[in-house]
């Protein structure tokens, strides 16, 4: 009888040890890959800022850090991993106390899709209230995209990196074009829009085997 239980307390401590190595290989390659998005978007910052004029190109510079890395970081932990996190865990507890049967692909499909569309609406609504609803007409929809955007990547690669890299893309451009000319500021993130949206889609070779791990 002792030796049954010390046995199945043997396994426990195993699994569990085995859990915590799995969750901090986990964390490890995440900070990797959020770091490595983070330098790529400083790089493209400096690389950018040498384009314009010493004045313009220390303004630029100044901004890189807090606008196209902190701020993207920050909001990519609130708004996707945080927030998908809380939808995600509210459906499981629904699915598994209230759900009747398993679900089928098309019902997976449409709670990832709500996933998306609920933080994208929040963070649509949040940079709304935050600028006092300027430019509703343009602001909505274009922060909308944008949580669709990097909903849908975090949805398809299981990591928060593409949502990083493109979001602090999208603020290197909107910093970019409030030095040099706001009249490039919108189709600039409407392409950014679209090679995320193009990203997320994209089902061909030439991605690294580690964005399409779940």
């Amino acid at each position: 009888m002792m030796n049954q239980i010390n046995s199945t307390l043997n396994d426990h401590t195993s699994s569990f040890c085995h859990q915590i190595q799995r969750f901090v290989i986990r964390c490890s390659e995440e900070s990797v890959k959020l770091v490595s998005a983070a330098i790529f978007v400083y790089l493209a910052g400096l690389a950018i800022a040498q384009l314009f004029s010493p004045a313009q190109r220390s303004r630029i510079t100044a901004r890189i850090w807090n606008s196209a890395i902190r701020i993207p970081m920050i909001e990519e932990m609130i708004f996707r991993l945080f927030s998908h996190a809380l939808i995600y865990s509210a459906q499981c507890g629904y699915n598994k106390f209230l759900g009747r049967e398993e679900l089928t692909e098309e019902q997976k499909k449409g709670q990832k899709l709500f996933r998306i569309i609920v933080s994208a609406s929040v963070f649509s609504l949040t940079h709304l209230v935050l600028n006092k609803g300027r430019r509703l007409y343009i602001h909505g929809p274009v922060t909308f995209l944008g949580g669709i955007a990097y909903g849908s990547l975090l949805e398809k690669y299981h990591t928060l990196s593409f949502g990083v890299l493109f979001h602090g893309i999208n603020n290197l451009l909107t910093t970019t074009a409030a030095v040099f000319s706001p009249t490039i500021l919108y189709p600039a993130i409407l392409l950014n829009r679209c090679i995320a949206f193009y990203v997320t889609i994209y089902e061909g070779p030439g991605l690294p085997k580690w964005c399409l791990k779940g």
